[in-house]
């Protein structure tokens, strides 16, 4: 048998002749993509190639109630090498039932390449297995294999365990051989997967064996529904996993011909693969391809012996963190085995978890410290995010393809051997040989770097408003939205980078005679099937005041134009009332601008009594009240339609933005009254109400108004704690977290120490504890306590 070892700087280079093996090859570009004839545009092929984005999560435990929140941290990083960087601004994170579909879609802002926030599960998902996933707009250029997914467990619906006797219900049973295929004549390594009709791991006993039962290979179960099995299948056999309990599952077709890629992961430092061809296969001359993602990071030569066999060394050093996978190839470039195994990476951190008050009882202090080094031992200043949760009894960690590993796992499972060998499995199960990995042949999706609201602009007799200039007016938690906007010929209007949080209440409007021309409704571009098989339970239309998202991800318009569905807008006629006073307070005095015979503004705040305007208006005007009124020289605050604007002088003002003719009336509230506005209050409230705002003639606001969801507030995990108590539902256990923060900073020293209560009573606790550096280094940690 040949046995070849590969050394690694910057890419693999030989540590000895290989002249007899073949020789060896470096990547087209360090760390580059293939090249195919029909990606003739460099640039394109820079972009895809710089720009490579990958999303992992940080999640605080992989099992939730319905109602409860899951927090997590994400972690960005770009490029060949991994750099904790990213150039969108937007995370998009989904929650999907079994059949695939989006049942919760949030969006949070991402920021040097870090997000972090809290996701809170539907109150009424029936239980089951989820599936989390994560992606950026870019992402979407290179297909969902680059989606960052884990699983997540909704609801109280444990691995089944089996006991003499017992029969588990499974519902899908799904075989992955070791290299793709399973090859006759050659001992195969075979992973097995078990759910029940809820997508959860079904623990099972059997043995694998063919038709006369001649050949019966027992099956051995590590939980968590995974399972494997070692044999040497023969062609034109038909096997089957039996279980004990009676049930029976066919096996894959065995292949007469080809060849088995095998690979032994548990040492750290280096990967030992093993490659054999079948008798029948004549191709000897073989090359074995490392790739993450689409990059190529070695290239080798191989020449089976006249066993049919060749054994290799790889080196882990100096590889990227993350899922390598192993392609081995013929002479014609054909792929014929492809293997997936975990890297640690060279650049792994060490971090050091060691309690310094272990009192877990309800109401207790509990402090940890950590401290993290890098390779050499030296201290190391990070951001970690830090997770203490009730200790699981079984399974196998779940913390994502990139951060996960045998480092996390070692305390959790005894040893770690143990833990590499689980990881393994794992991945080697669940990984998806129909997912594409082919290059992109164009660039799809465009970086996004804000919120997004882009749609048709009509009045509200229904005409289209092309090249108009329209006003946006909005509030989210007392902050002001002002805006102007140009639609462009088609009357498109695009808002682009909002950075809202929560739900905005926005009103569109522009100049006009009548209110129907002064009022706008926008129509915005409607999700589509999702091109990556989630289908969104959402019209491709929008209901009136339904609440609308971010503007769908689609891909980028070569023609110019978008589009969109004629839009059909009705008006109802109402009675003509005026609006209700803000919080309804009573005012001190009040003034009405005269539709038929508008006057400026300034001459309509001079008719409040005492009310003094001097400079110019839209501009830099000055407002003052008499001493009498307000009892201190505070600045003034305005409210516009019942939204908090600001002070004069500090936030600015609303004249540049609310032509004088728009106005229905101004009043003037101070003393008692202006206490509900807190101290900014104290100077005196002018609350100004618009005829195209709150206090329409005729025509109903909301009719020019939408509802947009922005990006998910944030919650803080002592917000979380208090929330919980106040749910009926939550409050009946303790948390299965008992803390939680994105954001410990080591010191000079790389040391940092957490200290928090206990929420509830403990036996044992884990803590979880993640980082990346801005240079791409990767630490991780998990220990029971």
């Amino acid at each position: 048998m040949k046995i070849f070892r590969l050394g690694l700087l910057l890419g693999f280079m030989p540590v000895f002749p290989l002249a007899a093996q073949g020789d060896f090859h470096l990547p087209l570009k360090a760390y580059g993509y293939n090249t195919t004839p029909a990606l003739q545009d460099r640039a394109v092929l820079d972009s895809l190639q710089r720009w490579e984005e990958h999303i992992t999560l940080h999640t605080d435990r992989a099992a939730a109630d319905p109602g409860d929140y899951i927090f997590f941290k994400a972690f960005a990083t770009t490029g060949p090498n991994r750099v904790l960087f990213s150039p969108s601004g937007v995370l998009k994170v989904e929650l999907l039932n079994t059949e695939k579909e989006v049942v919760s879609t949030q969006y949070y802002p991402l920021s040097a390449g870090t997000a972090d926030g809290a996701l809170q599960i539907p109150d009424k998902l029936e239980p089951g297995a989820y599936t989390l996933r994560a992606y950026t707009r870019w992402m979407r250029n290179y297909g969902p294999t680059y989606f960052y997914t884990t699983s997540l467990q909704i609801g109280s619906l444990p691995a089944i365990s089996v006991e003499a006797g017992e029969s588990p219900t499974i519902a899908t049973v799904e075989f992955q051989p070791e290299g793709g295929e399973l090859i006759s004549g050659i001992s195969n390594n075979l992973a097995i997967v078990t759910r029940d009709a809820h997508g959860c791991p079904v623990a099972v006993r059997g043995e694998i064996a063919n038709a006369s039962g001649t050949q019966r290979i027992p099956v051995q179960s590590f939980g968590a529904g995974y399972a494997s099995a070692l044999f040497e299948p023969q062609a034109g056999e038909q096997y089957r996993l039996q279980l004990e309990n009676g049930d029976a599952y066919s096996l894959p077709e065995v292949a007469a011909s080809g060849y088995a890629l095998r690979v032994n992961n548990l040492d750290p430092a280096r990967i030992r693969v093993r490659i054999e061809a079948a008798a029948t296969s004549l191709t000897r001359s073989l090359t074995l391809l490392g790739r993450q993602g689409l990059h190529t990071v070695f290239e080798q030569s191989v020449t089976l012996d006249h066993n049919r066999q060749a054994e290799l060394d790889i080196p882990t050093a100096g590889l990227p963190a993350g899922t390598l996978n192993l392609v081995l190839l013929d002479a014609g470039g054909e792929e014929q085995a492809l293997r997936p195994v975990q890297i640690e990476g060279a650049s792994q951190l060490r971090i050091e978890l060691s309690p310094m008050a272990a009192d877990f009882s309800r109401g207790a202090e509990t402090a940890f410290r950590l401290r993290v080094t890098d390779s050499q031992g030296r201290p190391v200043q990070a951001s970690l995010s830090l997770a203490v949760t009730a200790a699981p009894n079984t399974g196998v960690p779940q913390n994502g393809p990139f951060l996960s590993g045998p480092a996390a796992a070692e305390n959790h499972t005894g040893t770690q051997n143990q833990a590499r060998f689980l990881s393994d499995l794992k991945i080697l199960g669940d990984y998806n040989s129909a997912l594409s990995m082919e290059l992109p042949d164009a660039i799809r999706y465009r970086v996004q770097q804000g919120l997004e609201l882009i749609g048709y602009a009509y009045d509200l007799n229904n005409n289209l408003l092309r090249n108009t200039r329209i006003q946006v007016i909005g509030s989210a938690d007392n902050a002001l939205v002002l805006d102007e906007i140009t639609t462009d010929g088609s009357g498109v209007l695009k808002l682009t980078n909002l950075n809202l949080y929560g739900v905005t209440s926005l009103v569109f409007r522009t100049n006009g005679d009548e209110t129907r021309e002064r009022l706008v409704r926008i129509e915005p571009l409607s999700p589509k099937k999702d091109p990556d098989g989630a289908n969104e339970k959402e019209k491709a239309t929008r209901k009136k005041e339904a609440m609308v998202e971010t503007t769908p991800w689609l891909e980028m318009d070569t023609t110019g134009l978008i589009a969109l569905n004629e839009a059909v807008v009705k008006a109802k006629k109402l009675e003509q009332k005026a609006s209700p006073s803000t919080y309804g307070v009573v005012p001190d005095n009040t003034v009405y601008q005269d539709p038929k015979r508008p006057v400026s503004t300034e001459i309509l705040l001079s008719r409040i009594p005492g009310v003094s305007v001097s400079g110019d208006l839209n501009m830099n005007p000055r407002i003052t009240l008499p001493m009498r009124i307000v009892g201190t020289m505070a600045p003034v605050l305005w409210v516009v339609d019942g939204l908090v604007l600001g002070q004069q002088g500090i936030d600015g003002h609303p004249f540049a933005m609310i032509p004088s003719t728009d106005i229905e009336r101004i009043e003037l509230v101070s003393g008692a009254a202006a206490a509900i506005f807190g101290s900014r209050g104290a100077g005196g409230v002018f609350l100004l109400y618009t005829r195209s705002g709150a206090g329409l003639d005729y025509i109903r606001r909301k009719d020019a108004q939408l509802v947009f969801k922005g990006y998910e507030p944030r919650l803080d995990f002592d917000a979380y704690l208090a929330l919980r108590q106040d749910d009926r539902q939550l409050r009946k256990a303790a948390p299965a977290t008992l803390y939680w923060n994105p954001a410990v900073e080591t010191d000079a020293n790389g040391e940092a120490v957490v200290r928090f209560r206990s929420p509830g009573d403990y036996s044992k606790v884990q803590v979880t504890a993640e980082t990346v550096t801005p240079d791409g280094k990767v630490g991780r940690a998990q220990k029971v306590f």
